[in-house]
C-alpha cells in the first residue's frame, strides 16, 4: 500500500500522538503539528485542522479510506481498545494492525505533503 520508507519515523510517531491526542481535543493547542496544520488549512482550531488532514488523507483512497477512517475513529477519538475494534470491524487482530499502519502512514504523507507545501512559499520569498 503506501510506504513507510517515503515517511521517515519521527514523522510517523508525531502523527501518532497526534491522533491520540484526538480524544481530548483541548491538548491539540499545546501540539506543534496541530498548530502547523491549524496555519495550512486556515482553520479555526487544531482540532478542526486535524479532522481537514484526515479527511483529505482518506478522502485520497477510495478502496480502503472508509476503512481507515473508521479505525481512526474508534481507536483515537473514541478510545477503544485495538482487540475491540477489530472484532467490531470483521477482522483478524494481524490484519487490522495492518490496515492501522497504512492509516497512520497515509496520515502522515498527507500531513508532510501538506506542512511541506506551506514552507515552500516561505523557502521561496527568502531566496529572492
Amino acid at each position: 500500500m503506501y510506504e513507510t520508507a517515503a515517511v521517515d519515523r519521527r514523522a510517523l510517531q508525531e502523527v501518532r500522538q497526534l491522533l491520540r491526542m484526538l480524544r481530548r481535543p483541548f491538548l491539540l493547542e499545546q501540539n506543534r503539528l496541530a498548530r502547523a496544520l491549524r496555519q495550512a488549512y486556515d482553520a479555526a482550531d487544531p482540532l478542526a485542522a486535524v479532522m481537514c488532514a484526515l479527511r483529505e488523507s482518506f478522502y485520497g483512497s477510495p478502496a480502503f479510506g472508509e476503512i481507515y477512517r473508521e479505525i481512526v475513529e474508534r481507536c483515537d477519538v473514541r478510545a477503544e481498545s485495538t482487540k475491540r475494534a477489530a472484532f467490531a470491524m470483521h477482522m483478524s487482530v494481524r490484519t487490522f494492525f495492518r490496515f492501522r499502519k497504512e492509516a497512520i502512514t497515509l496520515v502522515a504523507t498527507t500531513v508532510s505533503r501538506k506542512l511541506h507545501a506551506l514552507e515552500a512559499p516561505r523557502m521561496d520569498a527568502r531566496a529572492s
